[in-house]
C-alpha cells in the first residue's frame, strides 16, 4: 500500500493511515524540527551555531581528512 488514507465520518477526518516508512520519515522529521527549535531557543545553544556558521563563512575551518591526516603524521 502506497497510498495514505484519510478515514472520514460525516466528512470529518478521525484519521490517517500511512505507510509505516512514510511515518519514520515524519518522524524524523519531527525530531529535526524540534532540535532546531531547540537550538533557535536557547541562548547558549545559538550563539554557538552563529558563531559556527561564522567560522564557515571566513573559512576558519579545516577538512576532517586533513585532520585525520595531521594526527596520523604526530603518533
Amino acid at each position: 500500500m502506497e497510498k495514505t488514507l484519510v478515514l472520514q465520518e460525516n466528512d470529518q477526518p478521525l484519521a490517517v493511515l500511512l505507510t509505516y516508512e512514510k511515518y519514520l520519515v515524519l518522524q524524523d522529521q519531527l525530531d529535526a524540527l524540534m532540535r532546531t527549535i531547540y537550538v533557535l531557543s536557547s541562548p547558549e545553544e545559538s550563539t554557538a551555531f552563529r558563531s559556527s556558521v561564522s567560522d564557515v563563512k571566513d573559512g576558519r575551518v579545516k577538512d576532517l581528512q586533513d585532520i585525520n591526516a595531521s594526527l596520523k603524521k604526530k603518533k
